[in-house]
């Protein structure tokens, strides 16, 4: 579910033109309050069950949050092509959504570590870095406030 978009955006492993229509008529329709997550685990798909989250309306890179800003409304936004449920209805549909861009999330922690000490440990065969959550993402957005234009 997690790729719940038109074939004609490149989403589908380079799908032939052929195949686009045969990819819009069969893809599963995506409901927020029934889409289980995707790729995330058992901790994304508990917490977008807890009462009062909030889950935003994209298809293939829904978010959740819970809390008095969860319903903060984005800056940028763009429109997209989907299979939704409507009614109990499939259909494919235009809508607009919040802008995602997670190119720089690498540099972001590259630049992170270069500003705090992040101490890792190994659990199994996995490093696993070590931070408080609020300082990485008030870091985050003061990097995304001063290099993304």
């Amino acid at each position: 579910m997690g790729i719940n978009l038109d074939p004609e955006t490149g989403v589908h492993w380079e799908a032939e033109e052929k195949d686009w229509q045969l990819i819009r008529d069969n893809w599963p329709a995506y409901d927020k309050n029934l889409t289980p997550t995707n790729t995330m685990g058992a901790v994304a798909e508990m917490f977008r069950q807890v009462p009062g989250s909030v889950r935003s309306d994209h298809p293939a890179r829904s978010v959740c949050a819970w809390g008095r800003y969860a319903k903060y409304p984005g800056k940028h936004t763009c429109v997209e092509h989907s299979a939704v449920s409507e009614a109990g209805k499939r259909v494919w549909k235009a809508y607009e959504t919040l802008f995602v861009d997670g190119n720089d999330f690498e540099k972001i922690g590259e630049d992170y570590e270069k500003a705090y000490v992040v101490p890792g440990v190994r659990i199994g065969n996995a490093l696993v870095r070590l931070m408080y959550q609020r300082e990485l993402v008030d870091f985050a957005v003061k990097w995304m406030e001063t290099n993304r234009a």
